[in-house]
Parts: C-alpha cells; sequence; structure tokens
C-alpha cells in the first residue's frame, strides 16, 4: 500500500484529538495523484474529501482493505508500515503538540516538492520508500 500523512516538522500527526490535514490544496493534490488509482479513507475524513465523491473509497479498516497499488490517506490512525512500502508525506512548516508520531528511521526520502498551500505558507510533499533492511 501506499500511505498518505500528513506531518508537523516533528513528524507528529493527529495532535489534541484534531487533524493536521485540513489544507484544501493539499486534498487537491492528493486528489489528482491518485486519479488513476484506489483512494481508500477512514469516515473520519469523509468531510475532507466530499466535495470529489466517487474519487475515494470510504473504509474504516483499510490497512487490510487495501492492496500494494493502492493509497491510503492516514490521519487518525498509527499508519501500518508493515503493509506501506511507499509513504508520501506532506509536510507542514509548524510544530503542533502531537498525539501521534511517525518513526521515519526505516524510510528514504527520495523526492521533495515546496508549494503554497491553502492554510499554511509552507508545505513541502515527501516521497519515501522503505529501506530494503526493513522489507521483509
Amino acid at each position: 500500500m501506499i500511505g498518505i500523512v500528513c506531518l508537523d516538522q516533528n513528524n507528529g500527526m493527529y495532535f489534541n484529538e484534531r487533524r493536521q490535514s485540513r489544507d484544501r490544496y493539499v486534498i487537491r493534490d492528493i486528489l489528482n495523484m491518485t486519479k488513476d488509482g484506489n483512494l481508500y479513507i477512514h469516515s473520519y475524513s469523509e468531510e475532507l474529501f466530499a466535495s470529489n465523491e466517487n474519487s475515494y473509497i470510504i473504509c474504516d479498516d483499510y490497512f487490510s482493505g487495501s492492496s500494494e497499488r493502492d493509497y491510503c490517506f492516514v490521519e487518525n490512525h498509527i499508519l501500518d508500515q508493515d503493509r506501506t512500502e511507499k509513504l508520501i508525506v506532506y509536510r507542514w512548516d509548524k510544530v503542533y503538540p502531537a498525539d501521534y508520531k511517525i518513526n521515519l528511521s526505516g524510510w528514504t526520502l527520495i523526492s521533495t516538492l515546496e508549494f503554497t498551500g491553502y492554510s499554511h505558507e509552507k508545505i513541502t510533499k515527501e516521497v519515501y520508500i522503505k529501506n530494503e533492511t526493513e522489507k521483509s
């Protein structure tokens, strides 16, 4: 599976029971990136994508319901890194108190792209692949 997450500068996501992912330009980029594939989202995330119905699949158990080529937008759960082969990170230029953090030590950064978001002045899109030693 290809995981998609939004993180702050300290790899934190989902802080104080609130999402870090409410930026309409990020959502537009995700929909553009996944237009030729399957995008799985949790029902919690549906309000972010609601104006783009038929562009995603709501599945609260997307870790077991998706295939290796499917995209999974994860914002209120801990990412299943064992099933994730590629990771797309939208990184905010802020630090928030975080309930969940992602450990990226088993990943290799392969590309970055900076852009101006709707709610954040600078967002960095990072693409990671799993290190060979981390693959089973």
